[in-house]
């Protein structure tokens, strides 16, 4: 049969599948079979590669170590695999918290995965708290665990909760040392607040004794951190920016200033009695005696402290560290002389002390990266020090006074923490995955670390979109530009599947691209050649553009973009290549829910007549690989309105057919079909009209009937912000999360097509 022939087959069935959903509810709604059981889900490895902000070692359990995350959630150690496991999952939560958000990923619940801080109780190590929330101006969760994180339970503390604001990494939480029933806890907005039932119930203390702190360069801070001294019972500290540090005697119950001047610490510990307090800029490093009074103790000159920590043991031994350990001291006499140890990142020998088994972080330059999180001296292992930061956790087991070049090994494994933007499976196997900070990694082996990230750059950088065509299966085209200076750009291409790239010859060496405002957002590929692209851009150059010399030099196209918006909507995507036609691209206008199409490679476009929703922030409108004129729209709101949140058009996005199956969907790609030559498996992450279920469905009919692979996998119900399915073997797909990297999923038995 010809091409044409096959072509008016496909046509056939298409209005074929049409007429059948269009025949009533019960084929609206229609789902083949619940194969959650029947399919297995592992983490497409990384190692870390986002924040883990702080680490609590509990005092009196050996290798009892929690780690939290900015957006990924709590983890806590195995020694024993030498790993780490996500405690945040649906199994270990109140199903009475799905009911109240209906699972859904865009409210309430995904916030517990913005970890604003951690605690453990000394004299109850089973008890774990944990703080959680997205916004300084609305309520977060506290959860307390009695059972070492394996379920939690929901306290009654309603108080703006941020994981993911500025000043994140020092723990606001503290359990007196003696009693777990008292609990206080330093709020950002609201001043500090204390339990007295073991976290349940709270009260605030009055605010003439904790202010309720102002901004700090606009960032709410509040009380930054709390701690309870272990060596004097009820005694506790405070530390309030902008206005001061604080000191109870009768475990929280009233407070007086005890340094005030607007001299406050980001991170405070104890040891013996003696308090110890870091902070940026002037403040340095402090030590508090409560009868001697603050000594400044600071061992460099540019004070870019903000992390101390001394043994538990022994309070002369201290260590401090400079950000991105450019610098490492260490007092063996409470402060009054240092040592300037030789592990740091200023220099290649310095920087040989890191060690990891995952590849692409050796290749880093990690000065970089290794943003302070915490630094804890391990009280139950003589010389081990933990370490959090920007790309996971490190350890050091040899830091002995008498030892002057540590050596830390990396110990993120289990940790998966990534923001996702996008995913793609190349020929051979590899996946490319596109993340926010770390650009994106090349895998070869999904259950291993990759050895490296994609090769535009090593600069904090974010990879918004990839694109691959029809026309060469090892072409991909990448969005990238940097995550602090908006006008550097380094966006460009790779011929190999990804293995080594190049920028696009508009971009300089110092990353300035022409036109300037070409950054961020979607860039698609021609189904016919890799030297056609668009690029719709997320700043504010409002003017969709092309390619026709693989990105040499780009043309404004006659669309002005009137859907402008910042660049950290990352799930949306606006406009797609055709499957099949040479140089066809479409857009959806944002207002009011336009299609529109281009024929002549992203020149000029016309309105199509369709009008579907607008004003949407996580839509995407996406192309059937190699079928002529057939797309695919989902609405991606954040609620459930109407029935039209998958819908499908094949005759070039004139007509629409809404598929009702859903009444949320957030994220759509294709994978192998299920016969050979047949129509691509669709994937979707979303939740069904018929009984509100959020899951990963697959269809094999081009969306007749719905097969449910996954309801939340690995547990995690962190909202997905991509999908994609293999290309190669059938059942696989790719998910990607707002901040638990990514995961792939299939049968536990392939079939074979």
């Amino acid at each position: 049969m010809n091409e044409d022939g096959i072509k008016l087959l496909d046509r056939l069935r298409s209005i074929l599948i049409t007429g059948a959903l269009l025949l009533g509810s019960s084929a609206l709604h229609t789902q083949a079979a619940d194969l959650t059981a029947d399919h297995q889900w592992k983490p497409v490895k990384i190692g870390g590669g986002g924040w883990v902000t702080g680490l609590v070692v509990h005092p009196g359990k050996k290798d009892l170590v929690y780690g939290r995350t900015d957006v990924g959630g709590v983890y806590r150690w195995n020694a024993e695999t030498a790993s780490w496991r996500q405690l945040i999952v649906a199994e270990s939560l109140p199903k009475s918290l799905f009911a109240e958000t209906k699972g859904n990923p865009g409210t309430k619940a995904v916030s517990l995965y913005h970890v604003e801080s951690i605690a453990i109780a000394p004299s109850a190590p089973e008890v774990l708290f944990v703080a959680a929330g997205t916004s300084t101006s609305a309520p977060g969760m506290l959860l307390r665990s009695r059972d070492y994180g394996t379920t939690f339970e929901l306290t009654h503390l309603s108080v703006p909760i941020a994981g993911n604001a500025e000043y994140r990494t020092s723990e606001r939480i503290a359990v007196h040392p003696a009693n777990a029933a008292i609990v206080l806890y330093g709020t950002r907005t609201a001043g500090l607040w204390r339990s007295a039932d073991g976290g349940m119930n709270w009260t605030q203390i009055p605010t003439d004794q904790i202010p309720v702190a102002d901004a700090i360069d606009k960032h709410q801070v509040g009380v930054v951190k709390v701690l309870f001294d272990p060596a004097n019972a009820g005694r506790a500290y405070a530390s309030v920016a902008g206005r001061g540090i604080y000191r109870s005697d009768d475990a929280g119950l009233t407070w007086t200033p005890i340094l005030e001047a607007g001299l406050w610490a980001e991170d405070m510990e104890i040891s013996g009695g003696i308090l110890y307090a870091a902070a940026k800029k002037a403040f340095g490093l402090r030590r508090y005696d409560p009868t001697a009074g603050w000594t400044n103790i600071t061992p460099n000159k540019n004070q870019n402290l903000s992390e101390v920590a001394v043994d538990p043991a022994n309070p002369a031994v201290v260590y401090t560290v400079a950000g991105g350990f450019q610098q490492f001291f260490r007092s063996t006499d409470s402060g009054a002389s240092w040592a300037n140890l030789k592990t740091n990142t200023l220099s290649d020998k310095g920087r040989a002390n890191f060690q990891s088994s995952f590849g692409w972080k050796m290749s880093s330059t990690l000065r970089n990266w290794l943003s302070i999180g915490e630094l804890i001296i391990d009280p139950h292992h003589p010389g081990r020090l933990w370490f959090s930061e920007g790309m996971g956790v490190w350890r050091s087991d040899d830091t002995l006074v008498t030892n002057d070049t540590p050596t830390f090994t990396d110990v993120s494994d289990g940790i998966e923490e990534m923001v996702a933007n996008d995913i793609v499976s190349m020929p051979g196997g590899k996946v490319i995955t596109a993340v926010w900070d770390r650009l994106g990694f090349f895998h070869t082996d999904l259950d291993k670390g990759p050895a490296a990230q994609l090769g535009l750059t090593d600069e904090f950088n974010s990879c918004w979109s990839l694109a691959t065509t029809p026309a060469n299966p090892n072409f991909i085209a990448a969005a990238v530009t940097h995550h602090i200076v908006h006008g550097k750009v380094f966006s460009g291409t790779s011929e190999d599947g990804g293995v080594t790239w190049k920028r696009f010859g508009s971009i300089n060496e110092r990353g300035d691209n022409h036109p300037k405002g070409l950054r961020f957002g979607e860039m698609v590929v021609a189904a016919d050649d890799i030297k056609n692209l668009v690029w719709h851009p997320r700043s504010d150059e409002k003017g969709l553009h092309y390619s026709a010399d693989g990105g040499a030099t780009w043309k404004a196209s006659n669309v002005q973009l009137d859907d402008w918006h910042a660049f950290s909507f990352g799930s949306r995507r606006r406009v797609t290549a055709d499957g099949a036609l040479p140089g066809t691209f479409y857009l959806h206008q944002w207002n009011p829910g336009r299609i529109l199409v281009s024929k002549d490679r992203g020149a000029t476009y016309h309105d199509t007549g369709a009008k579907l929703a607008g004003w949407t922030y996580h839509s995407k409108l996406e192309a059937t690989p190699r079928r002529a004129g057939h797309l695919w729209f989902m609405h991606g709101r954040d609620y459930a309105a109407k029935p039209d949140a998958l819908s499908r058009s094949t005759d070039g996005g004139v007509t629409w057919t809404a598929l009702p199956f859903f009444d949320q969907a957030w994220a759509l790609g294709f994978g192998k079909a299920k016969v050979e030559g047949g129509y691509p498996t669709l994937f979707v992450f979303g939740r069904s009209a018929a009984d509100s279920a959020w899951g990963v469905w697959r269809s094999t009919d081009e969306g007749a009937t719905w097969d449910r692979v996954a309801g939340y996998p690995l547990g995690i119900f962190d909202s997905v912000t991509v999908i994609a399915g293999d290309p190669g073997i059938f059942g696989r797909v790719y998910i990607g999360w707002s901040g638990n990297s990514f995961a792939y999923g299939e049968p536990k038995s392939p079939s074979k097509p």
